[in-house]
């Protein structure tokens, strides 16, 4: 069976978890936590990064960041990963689910503009298979409402909106270093803070909420808490296996893109079938390679796809459930029409994609979609 994934591997990851464990220091913020950032920084321009335990732990952040209370609405796509509403959740805001856009998982900036209210804190726009939102025209919206813009950029660190690296577009950004993700340390993530004037608390956010930091530099006797934070540092030890990675971070998203390049041009004539619609980039969006989709006519054709790639030794998966549909948002009571989100649940399928796979694979992939097509009445 050829799996929906393989983390990727550079062959320096033991080399330099080694290190860290000679080095004596494997909790956070050690020496290859310290690399990382500096290369993220230097490779993506973004003003200051935090390396975190998950993705949604930079999310929280992000939440503690905006002072988010009860009653605060925050708008998110229903069409999401749940630790990305979780970690809202947990600060005692409600979340107000928006619909994606007819035909592609992004959030549609017509439906967020529509759920903006008085009790309207912020807006997250998650950037779904690395490829950018519509960030102009939610910027626009944010900034004349007053509002936060945080950008989920866990599947797109190193795709671009309008020649700008995706999580520098918004006031807080995060990423995921998941083993799904292009590259990764197993589990993991980060925070950017775009924000100037949010560093110093992020730091003692990231902290546990004191000012250890100003203590290692020598500016106080001792460190105290002052005011919330968290355990949100990543271990050195998975830093060490994400500079391995970052060092390779080119080759693997160049490697990534080729495939999905392949994928498409293999797969354009079959798309005049009318049973299956191929992704599209939205304009002025360059995106990663981190995940090939096809949009099947409807869910039964979805699910026999699905079946018949598995027999054939290729493992295709779906994507999330909507958040609007979930057991935990219906005990809300609340109504929820959400079609474009419900319609991508029901006919997506994700292809394999991974630093590993062949190109030949591919093709096969492709080729056993043909024979599936064939079937067909």
């Amino acid at each position: 069976m050829i799996p929906f994934n393989k983390p990727a591997q550079t062959g320096n990851e033991l080399a330099y978890i080694k290190e860290a464990i000679r080095s004596g220091h494997i909790s956070g913020n050690g020496a290859f936590s310290r690399k990382c950032c500096g290369l993220i920084k230097k490779k993506f321009r973004f003003a200051e990064v935090f390396l975190t335990p998950s993705c949604t732990s930079a999310l929280e952040m992000a939440g503690l960041l905006c002072d988010f209370r009860e009653g605060d609405e925050v708008i998110v796509p229903s069409f999401a990963h749940v630790g990305t509403a979780n970690a809202f959740v947990r600060t005692g805001a409600r979340i107000v689910l928006a619909d994606s856009l007819p035909g592609h998982p992004n959030v549609d900036p017509q439906s967020v503009e529509s759920l903006v209210g008085p009790r309207t804190r912020a807006i997250v726009a998650i950037h779904y298979a690395g490829m950018a939102c519509e960030m102009k025209t939610l910027q626009q919206l944010a900034q004349s409402h007053g509002l936060f813009l945080i950008e989920d950029a866990a599947h797109a660190l190193g795709a671009r909106y309008m020649d700008q690296n995706l999580g520098s577009l918004s006031d807080f950004a995060v990423v995921s270093f998941h083993e799904t993700k292009n590259i990764t340390c197993g589990l993991g993530g980060m925070l950017i803070v775009n924000r100037s004037d949010r560093i110093e608390r992020a730091t003692r956010i990231w902290n546990q909420g004191t000012n250890r930091r100003e203590f290692e530099d020598g500016c106080t006797p001792f460190y105290t808490w002052i005011e919330t934070g968290g355990s949100f540092q990543l271990s050195d030890i998975n830093a060490a296996y994400l500079y391995a990675q970052l060092l390779r971070f080119e080759k693997i998203t160049e490697r990534r893109i080729r495939l999905w390049q392949t994928y498409y041009d293999h797969l354009l004539p079959l798309q005049a079938s009318g049973h299956f619609r191929l992704p599209f980039i939205p304009d002025g969006a360059c995106h990663n390679g981190h995940i090939f989709y096809l949009l099947t006519k409807n869910g039964d054709l979805r699910n026999q796809l699905i079946q018949h790639l598995g027999r054939a030794g290729y493992q295709a998966v779906f994507h999330y459930v909507p958040l609007h549909a979930s057991p935990w948002m219906r005990q809300s009571k609340a109504v929820w029409d959400r079609p474009h989100s419900e319609r991508l649940a029901n006919t997506i399928v994700r292809l394999p994609l991974f630093d590993s796979l062949t190109e030949e694979c591919v093709i096969e992939i492709v080729q056993a979609i043909k024979q599936w097509l064939d079937s067909l009445p």
